[in-house]
């Protein structure tokens, strides 16, 4: 894993796969923005073009992760996670899903997140959500 500081984040790298078919990179990306918001992409780069995708929603990296995939993407994505509260340790965050009305499956990989937090020392609140998006609102214990 690789960590990355921007003007706008801080945020810990994992490469998780290549497809030689499309000369395609995948990156697991996690955040910590100045703005207090923890935010979690998958990012797909064409090594012959630099192309770039950003994908933010589990829904739309569906036709190309199985359920094999998205298993162990969740699990870089719960060690990347740990990586960056650890390096970061931040006081105060929240977290916003990209999605409204979130399936049981994807309810359970944001719990699985919000663990990765409480076994760091964090409380993890449930607030008010908007349009059907869920928040969270994180902070040292």
């Amino acid at each position: 894993m690789d960590r990355l500081v921007t003007d706008d984040a801080s945020s810990v790298l994992s490469p998780i796969g290549y497809d030689t078919e499309a000369k395609r990179i995948y990156l697991v990306i996690v955040s910590l923005y100045n703005w207090q918001e923890f935010g979690c992409s998958l990012i797909s780069r064409r090594v012959d073009t630099g192309e770039e995708a950003e994908f933010t929603s589990g829904l739309a990296t569906k036709s190309f992760l199985t359920g094999t995939d998205r298993a162990a993407v969740l699990d870089v994505i719960l060690a990347a996670t740990d990586n960056l509260i650890c390096w970061t340790q931040p006081h105060t965050f929240k977290r916003i899903t990209s999605d409204a009305n979130l399936t049981a499956a994807a309810i359970a990989k944001h719990e699985a997140i919000g663990r990765v937090f409480t076994r760091n020392g964090y409380r993890v609140i449930a607030e008010q959500g908007f349009h059907g998006q869920r928040v969270w609102r994180v902070s040292r214990s």
